[in-house]
C-alpha cells in the first residue's frame, strides 16, 4: 500500500474517463443531482444557472434515457481536482507537466465503440439530448463538443466548437479565422477535399483542458492531455473516418466538414454573454454516431452566467500568457484571466518588480499574445490578483492614467462585440495596458495594517476568543 501511494505521489491522476471525474467530484461534495424531469429546451441551462458553482446531474430529460452532466468545470477548485494540483502556484506545475508530453496509445477497442449507429439509422437529435441553450440560439447546440481533426502536415489538432445541428446526420460550424481548425478546414478545401472530423462529447477532463491549450499548428492536443494526466490517452480507431478518437468517450460523432458548401448558422450565446450573429458558415455532415451503454451527455453553459466554459478556459490561457511574460521579466509570480473579462479579455498579472519601465514589458508580451487580452493590469505581488478589491485597490492608489497606461491598435481579437459593433472593424480592436505597481524610486506611504504577529495569534485561537 506504502508502495502505491508513493507512485500517486510523483504522477498527476489519471482519470479514466468522465464517470471517473464525476466521482472524484460527487465525493468533495461539489455535486448536484436533479431528479425531476427537465426539457432540453433551455431548461437544463437554467438548472445550471441555479446550481451555481455546483456541479449539475440531470437524472431525467424529456424525451430522452440520457443523463445530462454540466458545470463540471465551473471553478478553481474543480480545475484543480480535475488534474489534481497541488501546489499553491497551479500555472507552474501546469507549465512543468506540459515540459514532457505524451502521444496518445492506440488500443483495439474501447467501451465507445459499445455501440454504433451508421447509414439511414443515423438520427442525432433524435438519440442526444442536445440543449437549446439560450432563449433566442438558433436552434440546438453542442456546445462541448472537441473537434478532433488531422492535416498531412501539421498533424492532430482538438478545440472546442460549436455545432448547431441541422437535421438527421447535418450540422452548421463556426470556427474563427484565428483557429486552427479553421486552418486546417481552408488546406483541406484547397485541395477540394472534405475535412474529416470526429466530435467528442464527455470525455477523461485533460482532453477538455488541452482542447483549449494555445500552440502553434503542430501541437498535438492528445499529446498535451497526455502530459497533464501523466500517462497517454488510450485511442481507438474510427468507424466511417480515419481518426483516432478518445478510447473511453461516453459519445463520438464522425463525420466531415464539407468543402465549398456554406449555410446560415447562428445566432449562439457565445463566450462573451452576447449572442454571436448569423452568418453563412461551413457544412458538417455525420456518418456514424458511437457511443457507450448508458452514456452520459455532457453540456457546457455559454451565456450572461456562464461558469463552467470561463474557468475550463482561464488556466490554460493564463499559463500560456505566464511562460511568455516570465521571458521578458523572470520576477512575474502569477496570471490571472478574470470571470468577468470572460476567462480572456482581462488580464491580472502579479511580479516583483526589478526596475521602472519593467511593467510595461510584460504588458506587451500579454496585450499582443494571440489569445485576445484586451485590459491588462500588472500588480505588485503584496496584491492579490484573485480578489477582485485587492485589484480595485491597487488601481485607486498606485496607478496615473498619463503616465501608466498605453494603447494597442487594431490588433486581432475573437468574437468581441464592442470591435464588430463600436468600432466596426471585425476581428480588429484596441487594447490598455495598466501599470498599477508603486514607483522604486520614490518614498510611497506604507500600507496600514496590524503587525502579522498579532494577526496570527488572534486566527490561531479565534475559538478561545469566542468562548471568553
Amino acid at each position: 500500500m506504502a508502495r502505491t501511494n508513493r507512485r500517486w505521489e510523483r504522477a498527476p491522476v489519471a482519470f479514466k474517463d468522465l464517470r471517473a471525474f464525476l466521482k472524484k467530484i460527487e465525493a468533495a461534495d461539489t455535486l448536484v443531482r436533479v431528479k425531476k424531469e427537465v426539457d432540453f429546451d433551455q431548461e437544463i441551462s437554467a438548472a445550471i444557472i441555479k446550481a451555481g458553482a455546483a456541479a449539475l446531474f440531470c437524472e431525467k430529460v424529456k424525451g430522452y434515457d440520457i443523463p445530462v452532466v454540466a458545470n463540471l468545470f465551473a471553478d478553481r477548485r474543480k480545475i484543480e481536482l480535475a488534474l489534481a494540483l497541488q501546489t499553491k502556484n497551479p500555472i507552474e506545475e501546469y507549465l512543468k507537466r506540459l515540459e514532457k508530453l505524451k502521444p496518445p496509445r492506440l488500443v483495439r477497442d474501447g467501451p465507445v465503440k459499445e455501440n454504433i449507429v451508421t447509414g439511414n439509422k443515423l438520427d442525432i437529435p433524435a438519440a442526444l439530448p442536445i440543449p437549446v441553450v439560450n432563449e433566442k440560439d438558433g436552434g440546438r447546440y453542442i456546445s462541448s463538443g472537441i473537434i478532433v481533426a488531422k492535416d498531412p502536415e501539421y498533424g492532430y489538432n482538438l478545440a472546442l466548437h460549436r455545432l448547431q445541428i441541422k437535421g438527421k446526420n447535418r450540422a452548421g460550424i463556426y470556427m474563427s479565422e484565428l483557429q486552427h481548425l479553421h486552418l486546417y478546414y481552408k488546406r483541406a478545401e484547397e485541395r477540394n477535399e472534405p475535412l474529416e472530423i470526429a466530435v467528442v462529447i464527455g470525455c477523461d477532463p485533460s482532453l477538455y483542458l488541452a482542447s483549449v491549450v494555445t500552440g502553434p499548428p503542430d501541437l498535438d492536443e492528445y499529446a498535451v492531455a497526455g502530459a497533464l494526466r501523466g500517462a497517454p490517452v488510450e485511442t481507438v480507431k474510427c468507424k466511417t473516418v480515419d481518426l483516432m478518437a478518445p478510447a473511453h468517450a461516453e459519445i463520438v460523432l464522425e463525420g466531415k466538414i464539407l468543402p465549398h458548401k456554406r449555410e446560415p448558422e447562428g445566432p449562439f450565446g457565445e463566450f462573451s454573454k452576447y449572442y454571436g450573429p448569423q452568418g453563412n458558415r461551413p457544412v458538417v455532415e455525420f456518418t456514424a454516431l458511437c457511443h457507450r451503454d448508458r452514456p452520459l451527455y455532457q453540456t457546457i453553459y455559454l451565456g450572461r452566467r456562464q461558469r463552467d466554459n470561463v474557468f475550463l478556459t482561464s488556466l490554460p490561457k493564463a499559463a500560456d500568457l505566464y511562460r511568455a511574460a516570465k521571458e521578458v521579466a523572470p520576477e512575474v509570480k502569477d496570471v490571472y484571466l478574470t470571470p468577468g473579462g470572460c476567462g480572456r479579455y482581462h488580464a491580472v498579472i502579479s511580479m516583483k518588480k526589478m526596475f521602472e519601465g519593467e511593467p510595461k514589458l510584460v504588458l506587451s508580451v500579454v496585450l499582443a499574445h494571440r489569445i485576445g487580452v484586451k485590459h491588462a493590469i500588472v500588480v505588485d505581488e503584496d496584491i492579490d490578483i484573485y480578489d477582485p478589491h485587492e485589484v480595485e485597490w491597487a488601481m485607486a492608489t498606485r496607478f496615473q492614467f498619463d503616465r501608466d497606461s498605453f494603447f494597442l491598435n487594431d490588433t486581432p481579437i475573437h468574437l468581441d462585440p464592442s470591435s464588430a459593433f463600436k468600432r466596426k472593424t471585425g476581428l480588429l480592436t484596441s487594447k490598455l495596458g495598466m501599470d498599477a505597481t508603486l514607483p522604486l524610486d520614490v518614498a510611497y506611504p506604507q500600507v496600514c495594517d496590524v503587525s502579522k504577529e498579532v494577526m496570527k495569534k488572534v486566527e490561531d485561537n479565534w475559538q478561545r476568543y469566542l468562548e471568553g
